[in-house]
């Protein structure tokens, strides 16, 4: 009986642990979005580094209590056992998602740096062969960052 009682305050304490980890997740996941919304490539890796450490941590939790149904020849608890299997797929399959989406906004914004830079170049062409028209400018002159030739 003492032995029941303990396995049971055992198994408490690791769900308790895992309510804890599952709901920092679920903090983490929110913190993720905006992190890769302003493309803080630092934050983003904290942010899934930790997500990782937490899915170990139930990972580890839900061993631990497996291995107390086997020493005590209780009945395992799939459900626990396949609910956690669920979550860490999905939450794979977040991550790899978010990842795609970061990947897709990066290339965006980097033809979006070579279009503006082709515009840019453009630009300075009209405006030198106008000046040069308009006699405000000799050929192959360039002025520098202040304005002076």
């Amino acid at each position: 009986m003492v032995m029941h009682l303990q396995t049971s305050e055992r198994l408490q304490a690791i769900l308790k642990e895992m309510d804890a980890c599952i709901a920092a997740i679920e903090e983490i996941i929110p913190l993720e979005k905006i992190a890769i919304d302003q493309l803080n490539g630092e934050a983003i890796h904290q942010l899934t580094e930790n997500r990782r450490a937490l899915w170990q941590e139930l990972n580890d939790c839900k061993s631990q209590c497996q291995q107390l149904f086997q020493q005590h020849d209780m009945p395992q608890e799939s459900d626990l056992s396949q609910l956690i299997d669920t979550c860490l797929a999905e939450d794979a399959t977040d991550l790899h998602k978010q990842r795609q989406e970061l990947n897709v906004r990066i290339i965006n914004i980097s033809r979006e740096n070579e279009l503006n830079a082709i515009r840019l170049k453009a630009a300075v062409q009209a405006i030198s062969s106008t000046l040069q028209g308009l006699g405000l400018q000799k050929a192959k002159t360039t002025y520098s960052q202040d304005g002076t030739l």
